[in-house]
């Protein structure tokens, strides 16, 4: 089975940009690497798996610490 792998392409860079800006908004400000590794996972329907809480503050990202 051959991974997913999710563009980095000029379009991500721009829904990146506009989630953050859409975050500072709403009076959160985070990490640009962490906005756009949400990107990236909500252009493929991801789940991101991680420990860091940042993930859980962006809307429509599925986040979680555990493997099932």
């Amino acid at each position: 089975m051959r991974p997913i792998l999710a563009d980095s392409s000029w379009y991500i860079w721009h829904e990146t940009l506009e989630l953050a800006w859409q975050l500072d908004r709403q009076g959160r400000v985070l990490p640009i690497q962490d906005i756009h590794i949400a990107a990236c996972a909500l252009s493929i329907d991801a789940v991101v798996l991680t420990h860091d809480a940042h993930f859980r503050e962006i809307p429509g990202v599925d986040a979680t610490g555990r493997i099932f």
